[in-house]
């Protein structure tokens, strides 16, 4: 509250980000408060903690960031229930002068069956709601937003699992682009050509990028390797000086 006060208006707007990481479960005795640790401490839920569910608020006119709560969480999580957590962490923010516009997180199950909560859904054959009345201002919108990392990471991960996405008409003839489709193909292609070559088009192109591990899979560095200026620019040079027809 005390940094609030020294912010202005425009460094006061922020988002509200949550998370969950995944913990060892234990039960291990404080002696600061003489109690045992480690049980699940989300409202309705119970058992041994295998998750820490963090949220926080960031600044989105200025870089600012604080953690605001935490809870233990176990395997299995009701998503309707971070709805009151939500709402209660953004009227607190409003008393103290933060004004929250946004809430982001990833798209696990957990955090959709929270969006669902607040009417908010991006189905593949709905319309698409990304936000809702504000809790503490009716006269604006609370919006919900898919976490950018996390995007990028399924966006990889579904090219890898060899599927094809479909562009829209107007992007492909907006971009001048030969093909309405997008697959991992001539990425594929360029990692082979490149495979025995000593100097690299794309150094960071490896085989953890194409066929990563499990824990390879959850660095966004690696996702981002896939989507570089140093691939697109060895997909280019397949294509003008090696003759190569990228499907």
């Amino acid at each position: 509250q005390l940094k609030v006060k020294e912010l202005c208006e425009e460094e006061r707007v922020c988002c509200l980000t949550l998370d969950e990481m995944s913990i060892t479960p234990s039960v291990e005795f404080d002696p600061s408060s003489g109690q045992l640790l480690g049980d699940v401490t989300l409202p309705t839920h119970s058992g041994i903690a295998t998750h820490a569910l963090v949220f926080m608020l960031g600044g989105v006119t200025s870089r600012w960031k604080q953690t605001v709560a935490y809870y233990f969480t176990g395997n299995s999580t009701d998503g309707t229930v971070l709805k009151p957590i939500l709402l209660e962490i953004i009227g607190k923010a409003h008393s103290i002068g933060l004004n929250v516009i946004a809430v982001t997180s990833d798209m696990g199950n957990v955090n959709r069956a929270m969006w669902r909560s607040f009417d908010v859904s991006a189905r593949k054959h709905s319309t698409t709601a990304s936000k809702t009345v504000h809790p503490v201002n009716s006269q604006k919108n609370l919006y919900f937003l898919p976490d950018v990392p996390h995007v990028i990471k399924n966006l990889k991960a579904s090219l890898v699992n060899e599927n094809v996405f479909i562009l829209p008409e107007s992007v492909v003839n907006t971009n001048h682009l030969s093909s309405c489709k997008v697959s991992v193909n001539a990425v594929k292609d360029l990692a082979e050509f490149q495979e025995s070559c000593d100097l690299k088009l794309a150094p960071k192109l490896t085989s953890a990028t194409l066929t990563p591990s499990h824990f390879e899979k959850m660095k966004v560095s690696n996702a981002l390797n896939l989507f570089s200026n140093a691939v697109a620019s060895g997909i280019w040079y397949l294509v003008k000086e090696e003759g190569r027809k990228v499907a």
